[in-house]
């Protein structure tokens, strides 16, 4: 039990009273308390610090990542085995072993997506699939990226479908993950200010510096970097890889004059200092649309995706 001190009659006392820490501190160590409680008091606490990228977090772990989002530490992609249906037209092969390792150096840039998934659901879609029972959950495969990769695994057969398996324990541990890494960010609070959250008056408040100190060690490590807004952001150098472009425009069935164009148009936004800049995201805006020749098997959308990568668009 903590104390809190009260003004009567000029005569200073202490009442007893469980702090909002301690609260989620029971509450996180009690295995019967459901992670979405957990984090709407999150939410609680997070307008009482206050803490914009507390809010977030708990708001984003209620509803879901978007795919642009920077994920917490218990979230971070993860390989999934790839099992694969082929035919040579007339008998089919089902449950086959895909190698990452048999795609071509020029779709390289496509393993990330195909053989890595990470863990954007919400805590409601994740305590569902956990209820269900089963062991493990399938991820297909885009029908573009099985079309593009049809023939590449097995020079005898042609891949039909493919998806990504990922076994229940990926979603139990992001759900342990959340409970544990609230638990020691409460305790890392009560460490700096016991009553943070609920100052009492005339008492200096932990310092946001120092909450969100705490949040970003915490929840993404301490070389994260979380930005004033709460909107965590890595900061990084964007370095374009010509050379994979290249093999990636090949393999896509792009002409020599529009690989020239974009090539160019890299070099000079990094002239300037941008990169990606005005001239590349003009050439991808004429992919987007169409305007790029593509090989005959090559959807727009797998190509977009292919480059887009590879630039950092």
């Amino acid at each position: 039990m903590d104390t809190r001190r009260v003004q009567w009659r000029g005569v200073a006392w202490r009442t007893a009273s469980v702090s909002k820490l301690r609260e989620i501190q029971d509450a996180a160590i009690r295995s019967d308390t459901e992670v979405a409680v957990l984090l709407r008091m999150c939410l609680q606490l997070a307008a009482s610090l206050p803490s914009a990228q507390l809010r977030e977090l708990a708001t984003r772990e209620l509803r879901g990542y978007p795919h642009e989002a920077s994920l917490p530490l218990y979230r971070k992609r993860f390989h999934t085995p790839v099992y694969g249906t082929f035919t040579d037209g007339h008998a089919i092969v089902r449950n086959q072993g895909v190698a990452m390792t048999s795609l071509p150096e020029g779709m390289l840039s496509l393993r990330d997506d195909l053989f890595y998934t990470a863990i954007r659901s919400g805590v409601h879609q994740i305590e569902t699939l956990v209820a269900s029972g089963r062991d493990v959950f399938e991820i297909p495969w885009p029908a573009d990226a099985v079309r593009l990769l049809a023939g590449v695994f097995n020079p005898r057969l042609v891949l039909v479908e493919a998806s990504q398996v990922v076994p229940a324990t990926a979603y139990t541990t992001v759900l342990g993950g959340i409970r544990d890494t609230i638990l020691q960010f409460v305790l890392d609070l009560e460490v700096v200010d016991p009553e943070a959250g609920e100052p009492a008056p005339n008492e200096r408040p932990i310092s946001a510096t120092q909450v969100t100190q705490i949040f970003t060690q915490n929840f993404y490590g301490a070389n994260a970097v979380v930005a004033n807004a709460g909107r965590d952001v890595t900061q990084t150098v964007t370095t374009i890889d010509v050379a994979s472009l290249e093999v990636s425009m090949q393999g896509l069935g792009i002409g020599r004059e529009e690989q020239r164009a974009l090539i160019a148009a890299v070099h000079e936004d990094e002239q300037d200092g941008a990169a990606p800049g005005p001239r590349t995201r003009a050439w991808y805006l004429r992919l987007q649309n169409g305007a790029v020749a593509l090989g005959s098997s090559v959807a727009v959308e797998t190509a977009t995706h292919v480059l887009g990568k590879l630039l950092g668009l």
